[in-house]
Parts: C-alpha cells; structure tokens; sequence
C-alpha cells in the first residue's frame, strides 16, 4: 500500500502594488498631499506610489518606464471633493454657498454640508489604456486576464467610505498614531515630509488614538532631515517635548514613558499600513536615488524610485537652495543620504 506523506502549506497574502494618480493643476502639491493622505488608509499603503496627471489625464511620459518595474497589482484615482476645489479658487465657497444652501442655513453650515462632497472628475481612459500598454495585468483569481480595463481603475477617498477593491485598514483597539501638525509649514516641505511619514485625513482617525504633534520653527531642521533621509535627526528634535505639549499640562497619573525616534516612526500613519508585514532585506543594498526638483514629475519618481529601490528620496530645489537654515540642513542630510545604503551609493538629479 503506498504511504501517504504529509507535507505543510503556508499561504500568505501581501498588500497590492497600488498606484494613485492625482490631477496635478496649479495646486498639485495639496493635491499630492491629499492622495498621500488617501494612502494612509490602505493595507500596505507605505509601499504605494503617487502618480501625476496632465491636463489630459495621462501619466507623464517620463514616469512610465520606471512604473514598468513597479508593476502595479491595482490602479486607482485620488477623489478630489468641493473643498479642494476651494484651495485652487476660494471664490468657489460663495458661489457654491449661494447655489445649495438652504433657507434659514447659515454659510457655515451649508459649507460644511457640501465640503466634503466628491467632485466628478475627468474621465480616466487615457491614463488606464498607458497602464495597458506599459504594466502587466495583475491576474489574482482571473489567470486569464491579458490586458488592464479602464473598469478596473478604483476611485480612492480619504475619508471613512468604502476603498473599492483595495483592503482598507480598520483601526485596532488602542492604536496609537503619531501626526505632525504641518499648516504653518512650507507645502513643499510639508509634502516631502508626508511622503515619508504619511498623513491622516480628519474622516479617517475614528476609532484611532490621534496624538498629534506641534511644529515649531526650531523644529524645521529636524524636519527636513526627516524628508530627505526617512530618519529622526539625531540632535535638534525634542519630540517628547511636543509630545507631552500635545497632551496637555492638566494630565494626572503616570507620566509616559519617553517619546523616542524610533517610536514615533514607528506609529506613523505609513507604519501603521505595514501592519502584519515583514521586512525583506537584500543580499547587496540597492542604490540610493535622489530626485530633486520642484514638478509633479520630480516628486513622482523620487517616491518611485523610494518604492522600487527601497532607499529613494525626493528634494525640492527651492529648498536645497535656500539660504537660511533650512537650505543648510537640507544639503547637511543631502550628504548623509550619499552615505546611506551601499557606501557607494549614487546620488542624482
């Protein structure tokens, strides 16, 4: 009779490659912000990319290459609502008051009611059909799929509503996540910043412990070393500083324990979508690549290059050559990013 060998199986699941694309207008660094802040709602969310449309909605020709190598399992498109629509035009809050309030509502109110609400956008047949041409389909359980349809494409919010095919994170009892408060920063900055750490949209923290921290001027060094290398600086940042500000001088009990670097980044809202991953190392360490530039397009394929390669980073210009402080720190981390990696590793623009 012949023996029955028994052997294990192990399944796992991995979070998609996903892909959001934005449209890039003359406000693109909110809109980039924006569908960074939608990232942070989905399992695996630090490992995905941004990617910028023109006024025709297509992906800019020079992203596609490296796009190929990413490889995306899902393409979806960040949902822009009325409210952004303000921050390019804010003579769209009167107009749009005036056309939906009701009687006896205050502006207030009715703005509040319709800020949030989604705006039709641009069909997105252009950008999926240049996914088509360039990234194979991501088959899951249809093995026979040999092309990606604009179907497919999924519409990503920021908010608490359904994600489409995407596996949306739902918060765990307790959790704690660490944000910064960036309004008096630079949006460039603050861009760079939240491309590494991730944001969290105000409809996306219900049922999470938010401890939010404050921004000071001392701290915009510290800040741009976070940027620009993915790390806490070493000196310069009192985090448990802001950390106890943020929590009020009233609190009674037992004091917290030390807000250290390595806590804070591991509570982000990027951290938090690694949950139930693992980390894979390489034999040799990839190359480091530093994209710098002011455009949508350099912006993109720095968080490209931080994707495929693992050690990417994006620097905006008007920051490299600032005079100050600033402009300082960011050249001070520009050369601890060159030695980061492989001690051989490229740097370029």
């Amino acid at each position: 009779m012949e023996q029955v060998e028994y052997r294990p199986i192990v399944a796992c699941l991995r979070p998609p490659r996903v892909a959001v694309a934005y449209q890039a207008r003359s406000n693109w660094v909110h809109s980039a912000r924006q569908a960074i802040s939608s990232l942070c709602r989905v399992w695996g969310g630090a490992g995905a990319t941004v990617l910028p449309l023109d006024d025709h909605g297509a992906i800019p020709q020079c992203l596609l290459p490296l796009l190929r190598t990413f490889d995306p399992d899902g393409v979806a498109v960040h949902a822009r609502t009325v409210a952004d629509l303000a921050v390019a035009d804010p003579g769209v809050v009167d107009r749009l008051v005036e056309q939906f309030g009701f009687e006896g509502e205050t502006r207030d109110a009715t703005w509040a009611r319709i800020a949030s609400e989604p705006v039709q956008d641009e069909p997105w047949d252009v950008a999926a059909e240049q996914v088509d041409g360039w990234c194979s389909p991501f088959k899951g359980l249809r093995q026979e799929a040999s092309a990606f349809e604009r179907a497919e494409v999924d519409v990503l919010h920021r908010d608490g509503r359904p994600g489409g095919g995407l596996s949306l994170l739902p918060a765990a009892t307790g959790e704690i996540v660490y944000t910064l408060n960036l309004a008096g920063v630079d949006p460039f900055l603050a861009l760079a910043v939240e491309s590494r750490v991730g944001a969290l949209a105000q409809g996306a923290r219900q049922g999470l412990h938010v401890i939010e921290l404050p921004v000071l001027d001392e701290d915009l060094p510290a800040l741009v070393w976070l940027a620009i290398t993915g790390e806490v600086s070493p000196g310069g940042w009192d985090l448990h500083r802001r950390y106890l500000t943020t929590l009020g001088l009233a609190m009674t009990g037992e004091p917290p324990s030390a807000l250290t670097g390595a806590s804070y980044l591991a509570g982000t809202p990027f951290a938090r979508t690694l949950r139930g991953l693992s980390k894979v190392g390489t034999a040799e360490p990839p190359p480091t690549v530093c994209v710098i530039g002011d455009t949508p397009e350099d912006h993109a394929l720095g968080v490209l290059c931080d994707r495929v390669f693992h050690h990417g980073a994006w620097v905006p210009m008007r920051l490299l050559t600032e005079d100050g402080q600033l402009g300082r720190a960011a050249r001070l981390a520009l050369l601890h990013l060159r030695w980061l990696g492989a001690p051989t590793a490229p740097c370029w623009s």
